[in-house]
């Protein structure tokens, strides 16, 4: 194996791709099961076009990405965690994602109680519709909550963060379209879902739930927060009451 990693440090350094030397290389490194470090090395090399006609190329992809999921089990460790989590970011970056299973690695991240990274793969489903389909699929069945909490604890820095939005907004979007804030809005999440219903334009069945519950004060806030980033606050003098009434004709 040191022969090899030796060989290959010195390909990169040198920027040598000849692709039946890269060929050989990714095969050893398959043998020896250097899962990790063909991870870093495919990662390196993706930038030359000409490597990935290469037989060996999409293998090594669907390896490093595959081997490391079918290894590990609940509860994951910490050190399992973050081998799932740089499966993921090596699927972002991966350049032959239609030669890859993305729902059967899915799967395995759903099978491994991770649906917040199941979501990340079917959202990379070239396919719109069998995109859409395999997502509403999954949402009806998974926990929002869970999703949620996995996204901000794992993926909200790093390599992943710039997804984490798309999966949270996923999220979220199913939650107003079921009209779900009673499940929510009492979760360190109603931030999130206030948040979302003032940029998404969503505010009124947020504000209708809240009356319905007499939270008016939440409700009259919201409107107020909905308000200025229109460009158009309130009035200081307006009561909640006011400030819902104004809101809600001018809603009908």
């Amino acid at each position: 194996p040191r022969a090899v990693k030796l060989v290959t440090e010195l390909s990169l350094e040198y920027q040598v791709y000849d692709p039946q030397l890269w060929n050989g290389l990714i095969q050893k490194l398959l043998g020896f099961n250097m899962i990790q470090y063909l991870r870093k090395v495919l990662v390196a090399i993706t930038g030359e076009h000409s490597l990935w006609q290469i037989s060996n190329f999409s293998r090594a992809w669907r390896n490093v990405i595959v081997t490391p999921l079918l290894s590990a089990s609940c509860p994951l460790s910490p050190k399992q965690m973050q081998e799932c989590y740089n499966c993921f970011v090596a699927l972002l970056k991966c350049p032959v994602l239609p030669d890859l299973d993305l729902i059967g690695i899915a799967k395995q991240y759903a099978q491994l109680d991770l649906p917040a990274f199941t979501l990340g793969c079917l959202l990379l489903i070239p396919h719109s519709e069998k995109r859409q389909q395999q997502i509403q699929g999954f949402i009806s069945s998974c926990s929002a909550e869970t999703v949620l909490e996995q996204v901000t604890t794992h993926m909200n820095t790093g390599e992943a963060a710039g997804f984490a939005s798309q999966i949270k907004d996923l999220i979220l979007d199913s939650i107003f379209s079921k009209k779900q804030f009673e499940k929510f809005m009492t979760t360190k999440y109603s931030t999130l879902l206030e948040r979302y219903a003032i940029n998404t334009n969503q505010v009124k069945d947020l504000v209708d739930y809240l009356v319905n519950k007499s939270c008016l004060d939440d409700a009259a806030r919201i409107v107020d927060d909905y308000q200025k980033h229109r460009g158009k606050p309130a009035q200081h003098s307006s009561s909640p009451a006011d400030i819902l009434k104004a809101f809600l004709s001018g809603q009908e």
